[in-house]
């Protein structure tokens, strides 16, 4: 038995094959292909991401073989959130994709904002307001190309997209509506109220379904083009950054991971929507889980990972690429716990909690005593301790309990940095070595679908590898909690900084 996870990202486009025990035993690879139209607007091409799925699969049938192939027992789809497109009745694209990044939605984040309070929105649906959100794109369309609007039978997200040509279903899961800033969380329906007001219709967006819902099988057409035969049963995924988290085994309530990539999420399950002023407030999101019956919190780190590469910049001297990572883990452990007092706060991007795109990052406490390894040390030190303030900031405004994090992502090949995360942390810490964790997400929905387990526990425990503790030194413990307590009152003393700071115009 085998199962695909496809995962449209934002940098790679990915269709893998698992068997049962959760190991790839196939797999392809592409670039994201995007067009940049500047001004801050990005695309993909609905056609580009098919063709690419189409050659994935094939590849994949051709690694398996013929008779392993036959053994397709599923296939699901994860994707970004909020990108998507319009399709006519048929199924056709009728827009491009927009990225979920794309900021020429900025106006109707400023129309939302004097027609309608943030807070009134968040409580619908617990998505704070930005500009990313689906229905944004939608109504730009509208506004701007009313013709192409007129044409267009459905919005569809991109996973909903693959999902259609895959099996002639057009549905969105929860966790992906969560991101549309149209889905009412607490009854998972679409919001007439908030439609009603942006001027669009609520036949606009398709069938809602629980991630791990069937579908049905292969269309004729993909098997005749990949391959594959008709017993692979077509399944709903979801959201990547829940995908990944089903694959790291995060779904039971007080369950907290951190995902460290380029940017880091942090993501805490919950057993209800839990909608407030405070978490409003605090720039948290809420959301369906791919976990049945499940819900989560998330914030995060805009620059972890990138952080990272912004010192390989700043520090060419320590070298590229793996040779990298070791020498600067090399030379911060050289720095003692507290880097010497030097503190490193990793808002190079600005924050999401709470929202503010001018905050900056600083390192604070410099002497003269100070050398380059205390700042390597305190950048990690930094970055752990930001996600370890997230992490308690979440308990305190859910009053949910904290019964473990687990930690995946590129970010834990360094050994320092998930070291200082342990001794920091509030809970017993995991790293959970999970190569294409969304994938893997992905997949596991599938087989719960086509009813290969009865239940998340089931699907985890089958294909999840177990993860490894990490012990935290508890003498770097009082050093690191003794940060954390004035951890917020840094972010204060230098919002006037970052205000008065100019901003330069960034490419892209």
């Amino acid at each position: 038995m085998y199962l695909i996870g496809i995962d449209i990202g934002t940098t790679n486009w990915k269709v893998i094959a698992f068997n049962q025990s959760g190991e790839i035993v196939a797999s392809f690879k592409q670039a994201t292909k995007r067009y940049h139209q500047g001004a801050g607007r990005s695309v993909w091409r609905a056609d580009d991401v098919w063709e690419a799925v189409i050659r994935g699969l094939a590849s994949v049938t051709e690694q398996l073989g013929s008779d392993r192939a036959r053994e397709v027992t599923a296939i699901s789809v994860t994707s970004v959130g909020e990108a998507g497109l319009l399709v006519d009745r048929r199924g056709d694209p009728v827009s491009e994709i927009i990225e979920w990044f794309d900021s020429r939605t900025e106006p109707q984040r400023l129309w939302w904002e004097t027609h309608r309070s943030p807070r009134s929105i968040y409580a619908i649906t617990g998505f704070p307001m930005s500009h990313i959100p689906s229905i944004n794109k939608v109504m730009w369309f509208k506004q701007h190309d009313p013709v192409l609007f007129g044409r267009a039978s459905k919005w569809l997200c991109v996973a909903d997209y693959v999902l259609f040509k895959l099996s002639g279903e057009m549905v969105m899961d929860f966790s992906l509506a969560s991101r549309t800033m149209a889905f009412d969380i607490r009854g998972r329906r679409w919001s007439s109220e908030l439609l009603e007001e942006a001027g669009i219709p609520v036949s606009l967006w398709p069938s809602l379904v629980p991630s791990g819902t069937p579908l049905g099988p292969l269309t004729e057409e993909v098997r005749r083009r990949t391959g594959l035969g008709s017993g692979t049963t077509i399944v709903a995924g979801g959201h990547d950054h829940v995908c990944g988290a089903l694959a790291a085994g995060i779904y039971r309530p007080g369950e907290v991971l951190h995902s460290m990539g380029t940017a880091e999420a942090v993501l805490m399950t919950l057993p209800s929507p839990l909608i407030t002023e405070s978490l409003a407030e605090a720039g948290f999101s809420i959301g369906c889980h791919a976990a049945r019956d499940r819900y989560y919190i998330m914030g995060g780190l805009l620059a972890s990972g990138a952080t990272i590469e912004w010192l390989r910049e700043l520090f060419p001297d320590l070298g590229y690429g793996e040779a990298f990572y070791l020498s600067m883990t090399r030379e911060a452990g050289n720095s003692p716990p507290g880097a010497n007092g030097c503190l490193f706060v990793p808002h190079l991007r600005g924050t999401i909690q709470p929202p503010d795109a001018r905050a900056r990052g600083a390192w604070l406490g410099l002497g003269a005593y100070h050398k380059r390894a205390d700042l390597l040390r305190a950048v990690l030190e930094g970055l752990a301790l930001e996600t370890m303030f997230l992490t308690a900031l979440m308990h305190q405004l859910t009053g949910q309990g904290i019964d473990s994090i687990t930690v995946t992502g590129g970010g834990t090949r360094n050994k320092l940095w998930v070291d200082i995360k342990a001794a920091a942390s509030p809970a017993p810490l995991y790293l959970a070595d999970v190569p294409e964790a969304t994938a893997l997400g992905a997949a596991l929905l599938g087989g719960l679908g086509a009813g290969v387990w009865t239940d998340e526990a089931e699907a985890v425990a089958s294909m999840v590898p177990s993860k490894q503790v990490v012990q935290g030194n508890p003498q770097w413990n009082t050093i690191y909690q003794r940060s954390l307590r004035r951890w917020a009152d840094l972010y204060t003393a230098l919002q006037s900084v970052g205000t008065l700071a100019p901003v330069p115009d960034l490419p892209g």
